[in-house]
């Protein structure tokens, strides 16, 4: 009768584990700061295993305007478009909003060279 009750919590345990969903394995790409085409051809096509939504942190400005038309243009076009959703935060502060946050698990940068301070 000793060996049914031990069986009993066994069974219980092992029914309370869950199985890694396949999102959790799913690359989350980040884009920071995009400041050259570069990083914009990341998201030219989709690809398995890599999460649709992207978050992007920036800077207002010209740049990040610039990759997010890039994006669209990938989403809208006729042959082959693509999914991509931009989730954009814009501020001062994007690089420690999205250290912060911590929404992805691979991050994407191409900055824009003439921005580099030689000291």
């Amino acid at each position: 009768m000793k060996s049914k009750l031990i069986m009993i919590p066994l069974i219980v345990l092992a029914g309370c584990s869950q199985p890694k969903k396949q999102e959790d394995n799913a690359v989350k790409l980040i884009t920071l700061d995009p400041g050259h085409f570069h990083a914009a051809l990341v998201q030219k096509s989709m690809y398995e295993g890599v999460d649709s939504t992207v978050h992007v942190y920036a800077p207002k400005g010209n740049d990040v305007e610039l990759h997010l038309s890039k994006i669209e243009a990938y989403n809208k076009r006729a042959d082959d478009p693509t999914t991509w959703d931009e989730k954009v935060y814009l501020g001062d502060d994007y690089l420690e909003k999205m250290i912060a946050e911590k929404k992805g698990n691979v991050v994407v940068l191409a900055g824009n060279n003439q921005k580099k301070q030689i000291t």
